[in-house]
């Protein structure tokens, strides 16, 4: 049995812990700390829609203390399975189909991958209310989000390509072609007027607040 509202809470126990130790690192520690700050918030963020899909199929208590009736007499593997056909990985899910292993599995975090399945249960299931909510609230927070995906992957992926595509957020924020990552992290947004890593965490903590 999954609770959702614990899930909820402890992602935002994460963000605030992480955030507040990004504040106190020294600017030696930065790109070391940065690198594992981003990527530890990245992951919690994945596990997070990971269960949050889960309690969906197998049943669960929803954030407001509402049950979720299992959809299906699923396991775990099985449950993901479908939910990575839901996402357009699988092109086919046969009844109590399994995943192999994690390897098989999809970015839970990647908003992409959130939208599709989002859409895909809300239309077979639309007594689910709260997902079309989930659907609203993604319009709003979708784009500081990939901008999270895209920093994050370029300081584990540190190369020109991913450097590259940081190019598509600039005109988010205030920085120059040739500045490092450290130094667009620190950047300014041009509407919150916050620094770049806090205006994503604020967004972040945007959604999961108002799910």
């Amino acid at each position: 049995m999954r609770y959702l509202r614990d899930k909820k809470n402890r992602f935002l126990q994460v963000l605030n812990k992480y955030e507040n130790l990004y504040k106190h690192t020294s600017k030696e520690e930065y790109l070391i700390v940065s690198n594992g700050i981003l990527n530890f918030i990245w992951n919690n963020w994945n596990n997070l829609w990971k269960d949050y899909w889960l309690a969906h199929i197998n049943g669960g208590i929803y954030i407001d203390s509402v049950s979720l009736h299992k959809i299906y007499n699923y396991n775990d593997k099985q449950s993901l399975h479908y939910l990575c056909y839901l996402s357009g990985k699988f092109t086919k899910h046969n009844a109590g189909q399994s995943i192999i292993g994690t390897h098989q599995e999809i970015t839970w975090g990647d908003f992409d991958k959130i939208e599709k399945i989002a859409n895909e249960i809300y239309t077979l299931f639309p007594h689910l209310t709260h997902i079309n909510y989930l659907l609203s609230l993604i319009g709003t927070y979708k784009n500081e989000i990939q901008q999270f995906q895209l920093i994050r992957n370029s300081f584990i992926h540190l190369n020109n390509e991913n450097m590259k595509k940081l190019d598509s957020i600039r005109s988010h924020y205030i920085f120059t072609p040739d500045q490092s990552l450290i130094e667009i992290l620190e950047s300014t947004h041009i509407s919150s007027n916050k620094k770049c890593i806090n205006h994503l965490i604020d967004n972040m903590r945007g959604l999961i607040v108002n799910l």
